[in-house]
């Protein structure tokens, strides 16, 4: 509320705001009470009074007589009508878990304190997904024990199972999801060897491998996590998601156990389901399966692709037609190349 900066204004008493309980009907409300006030004479210096607002904003418009004393309007309006409002506000607030009762101060501190806490706490999140990207980015294998444990294998594994690799060139760098045919114990063990040491393969296995606490140990240091195969085992399937949307790699078997031959077992839906969730590039591998010691065998890493799927939660149908058909193009592989 001031005196018109125009010239024209030099005696009108201008208001351009009001407490917003005076929004609507308060406004003519308090033009009444101001018209009271003149007609019993404790406003005698206002000569007319009038509503000028619009779209613009607030514009209340009083006109006073010459040399009128505006300080003393202004601490009758304030008094005498709702141009000036106070409210009461119950100030209780729950801090680090206990009721409170705070001033203005003390509440604006507290929330500038919460926020810097969850802000700190977002971004210390967010850098640690960068650094792991960085890290993934620079290729660095899982850790020290596997990279031992990698070398030292490979030395027995090339003299009992020498391997002719194929189509190594087609592994994504990452985020794929290797799906070979399984027909024997040592396919993990020789598809894992056969993909470069810093590839950060996860693998996973049935979970009566985990019984033993040295064993346990010892394959969660190598990548692999356990699967209950009889169950839907939540949890593998978020270790698998984490692992592909992480950057890094999976293995995984379409067919879910061993299996002499092709169609001896319908292919489980449960790779399909994480392939599609986690958006992976699904790589057909053909193990041949004759596994015979100090006699070559073949394994082949077909084409990267993603399948066509209506969406990331695909009917139980459209995902055992993904996961029937990442296992016929892994052996097909071993077809063609007969």
């Amino acid at each position: 509320m001031e005196l018109g900066k125009r010239k024209a204004d030099r005696d009108k008493l201008v208001i351009t705001e009001i407490p917003y309980t005076m929004v609507g009907a308060g406004i003519n409300k308090f033009l009444v009470d101001v018209a009271d006030l003149v007609e019993s004479k404790k406003l005698t210096d206002v000569v007319d009074i009038s509503n000028q607002s619009s779209k613009e904003g607030i514009r209340i418009v009083l006109e006073l007589k010459k040399d009128a004393d505006v300080e003393k309007i202004k601490a009758i309006l304030y008094k005498k009508t709702k141009l000036e409002d106070t409210y009461g506000v119950n100030m209780l607030a729950i801090d680090d878990g206990r009721p409170e009762t705070m001033n203005l101060k003390q509440i604006l501190n507290t929330f500038l304190e919460f926020q810097y806490r969850n802000l700190t706490k977002k971004y210390n999140v967010l850098l640690e997904k960068e650094l792991e990207k960085k890290e993934i980015q620079e290729k660095r294998p899982l850790n020290g024990f596997f990279v031992f444990v990698y070398y030292l294998v490979t030395l027995v594994a090339n003299i009992l199972h020498p391997v002719t690799v194929i189509g190594r060139e087609n592994l994504p760098e990452y985020g794929a999801m290797l799906c070979p045919n399984h027909n024997s114990n040592w396919d993990p063990v020789l598809v894992a060897l056969k993909v470069p040491v810093n590839y950060r393969l996860h693998i996973m296995a049935k979970k009566e491998l985990f019984c033993n606490k040295v064993f346990d140990w010892v394959l969660r240091k190598l990548g692999a996590f356990p699967v209950d195969r009889g169950e839907g085992d939540i949890e593998a399937v978020k270790n698998a998601l984490k692992a592909i949307k992480s950057g890094d790699n999976l293995l995984i078997f379409p067919e879910g156990t061993r299996v002499e031959h092709e169609g001896d077992l319908p292919a489980k839906g449960g790779a399909a389901v994480i392939g599609i969730r986690s958006g992976a590039l699904f790589v057909p591998v053909y193990v041949e399966g004759h596994k015979r010691p100090f006699h070559r065998t073949r394994i082949i890493f077909g084409e990267a692709y993603r399948p066509e799927v209506s969406s990331r939660r695909p009917p139980a149908e459209e995902v055992q037609a993904v996961a029937s058909g990442v296992r016929r193009r892994a052996y097909a592989l071993g077809r063609d190349r007969t």
